[in-house]
């Protein structure tokens, strides 16, 4: 039996999915009030890097600003399965990946992620509760909420498809995956911070934008998948539910790796039992 499509059936199956509201068109005043709005916060987590560079003499705040900057190439593959459209009339285009014009008000990764990255990383490296690392969390997810909005009802870019949870235009998952990523970042740098000297601080470029994708995917394919999907809502509510305990569980991983209120199981690894069964026999 062989199975054959011709290009317009195959173009007919590909147009049955949700497709980006290509007629949207940017404001240019508006645009440019939302990239000010954005590199207000940018600019301050600059000042404070350096701040901390001179008083601390490490580069790990100013590297972690640098990786912000880095994870902004994730984005294009975040827009793509989560459905995300910036309309390419009047954008002031910072670059372009799978033919999505991506915006300079992007710089948002230089201060949501960079900037916070360093904060709860500085926070750790001071000793953190479990309470505060779920208080973090908490208090990211708010602050992407008033960061995200007003650029959608000034109609700088969309979410389209069967989002789930949209209040304010703003589908709820991304506040809550978002939030994970300077938490999960500022994870990693703090438990490989005893490996991270001379040359090797370099490494906390890379690590940024690493664990911001890792966490994303990890957390988001169940709407990633359901988005893209003829199902609709039927299917994406179920999948935020499942997003969100997905999250939940980053979170408290996130609490065991760095809490310092946190008990530490005994471990045990198979060679040490192997041994013992040994020295037994």
């Amino acid at each position: 039996m062989t199975l054959s499509l011709n290009a317009e059936e195959v173009a007919m199956d590909i147009n049955s999915f949700p497709q980006p509201p290509v007629g949207m068109e940017m404001d240019t005043t508006w645009q440019a009030v939302f990239t000010i709005g954005q590199a207000i916060p940018a600019t301050i987590m600059i000042i404070i890097a350096v701040r901390m560079l001179r008083r601390y003499s490490t580069p790990i705040p100013l590297l972690c600003l640098v990786g912000g900057a880095v994870a902004i190439l994730i984005e294009p593959i975040v827009d793509v399965l989560g459905l995300v459209w910036f309309p390419r009339e009047g954008q002031w285009v910072l670059l372009e990946v799978f033919g999505r014009p991506l915006p300079v008000f992007l710089i948002v990764y230089v201060w949501f992620v960079g900037g916070q990255t360093f904060l709860v990383w500085h926070r750790m490296e001071r000793g953190v509760s479990t309470r505060e690392i779920w208080l973090m969390y908490l208090a990211f997810t708010i602050i992407n909420i008033p960061t995200e909005t007003p650029g959608l009802y000034m109609d700088l870019y969309t979410y389209y498809g069967a989002q789930p949870f949209t209040p304010f235009r703003l589908p709820l998952m991304w506040p809550i995956v978002n939030a994970l990523m300077p938490l999960a970042a500022a994870t990693a740098i703090y438990r490989l911070r005893p490996y991270l000297h001379g040359w090797r601080v370099v490494g906390v470029v890379a690590l940024v934008p690493m664990a911001d994708g890792t966490v994303n995917l990890a957390t988001a394919f169940p709407l990633y998948i359901t988005l893209n999907t003829n199902l609709g809502f039927k299917a994406t509510y179920p999948a935020f539910f499942v997003m969100l305990a997905l999250a939940l569980f980053v979170v408290k991983i996130i609490t065991i790796a760095a809490a310092t209120d946190t008990e530490q199981p005994e471990r045990s690894s198979v060679t040490h039992d192997r041994q013992a069964a040994v020295g037994a026999g």
